[in-house]
């Protein structure tokens, strides 16, 4: 069954969107995509489902939100004209190329308080990080390991959102213990949710 869920470009602009207001502007965006991340894979495990609901990938410099890494380049080439006008009433490219900022507060309506708690929990968790650290730090994890003999520099690879519940060998990255019957309520929570949205966008 697919687990594929429609992109929330509306959550995935106000996270990079907040992200950018508590770095007080401007903010690498290779740091804010794997901070989103972070905040997608522990909302996925606490919760059991992403805030996002973007597609990731694994690249040979970590793991990327695909669409929300449209966003934040504002590319009109892979988003629609109501995504791409709604990111740009939040987000504006810096001088700098490889960094954004804020036009204006964050709207946090579009976010449940569980969203807003991963939201928190992954900027302060990894706020000190530059992004070349971050990116090494997601090799560590299984979602990205098992496609890692399969990575060069053009080449990536679409992840399978369940692997966010497997754990990394290294207990100390857990950011969410999850049991065997915690994991395939998950699973089965994904699938119930990608079957619904398919069926709303059928009709």
């Amino acid at each position: 069954m697919s687990t594929k869920i429609r992109f929330a470009y509306d959550k995935a602009t106000q996270a990079l969107n907040f992200f950018a207001i508590q770095n007080k502007n401007p903010l690498n965006k290779m740091k804010a995509l794997k901070i989103l991340y972070f905040a997608d894979r522990f909302h996925f495990r606490r919760y059991g489902r992403l805030i996002s609901n973007d597609t990731y990938y694994a690249m040979k410099k970590g793991l990327v939100a695909s669409s929300s890494r449209d966003i934040l380049e504002l590319n009109g080439e892979y988003l629609s004209k109501e995504e791409i006008d709604y990111a740009q009433q939040f987000i504006k490219k810096a001088k700098d190329e490889y960094e954004y900022i804020s036009e204006k507060n964050y709207d946090d309506d579009v976010f449940s308080d569980s969203e807003i708690e991963a939201l928190k929990y992954s900027w302060e968790k990894y706020k000190e990080y530059d992004w070349a650290t971050l990116s090494n730090l997601t090799h560590l994890y299984p979602e990205w390991k098992k496609h890692e003999k399969d990575l060069d520099d053009d080449r990536r690879v679409a992840i399978d959102v369940l692997d966010f519940l497997e754990d990394p060998e290294n207990e100390s990255l857990i950011d969410y213990k999850l049991t065997d019957e915690d994991k395939k309520i998950r699973k089965e929570d994904l699938e119930e949710s990608a079957l619904l949205d398919n069926c709303w966008r059928d009709r």
